[in-house]
């Protein structure tokens, strides 16, 4: 599990990459993580990927909502997760208030013969960029 993954399940508000607030209308806090990925290496043979991640907390807007806010962005400093918050905006359509995490990015290594989901990759490992 990735310290991502482990951050957000210790937040405690559903999650999912690339998700939607409206396929999961049901939930007060929902958060969608965005992973852009970069790949780069020698001709034909890809020695890492550099990911751009981005968390969106969607929640109900409330005063209260703010304190999870910051517990949110608290959790992400106690994984290492270096992160930029922005200020929430309110989503009239969906009636849900949106803040931003941008975190600083990251590098996967150890991708053997260039091939991400090979079975017999190398262990694979996160190293935060500093």
């Amino acid at each position: 599990m990735s310290a991502i993954e482990e951050a957000l399940d210790e937040f405690g508000a559903s999650w999912e990459y690339d998700g939607f607030i409206f396929s999961h209308p049901e939930s007060s806090r929902y958060v969608s993580v965005l992973d852009e990925v970069e790949s780069d290496g020698p001709d034909r043979l890809v020695m890492l990927h550099r990911h751009s991640v981005t968390l969106e907390l969607y929640d109900d807007g409330a005063r209260s909502d703010a304190e999870s806010r910051r517990e949110l962005s608290r959790i992400l400093n106690e994984h290492n997760l270096r992160h930029t918050r922005h200020p929430s905006v309110y989503l009239k359509e969906s009636k849900k208030a949106m803040t931003v995490y941008e975190l600083d990015g990251f590098i996967e290594k150890g991708i053997k013969n260039g091939k991400r989901d090979d079975p017999d990759a190398a262990e694979r490992h996160h190293d935060w960029i500093v």
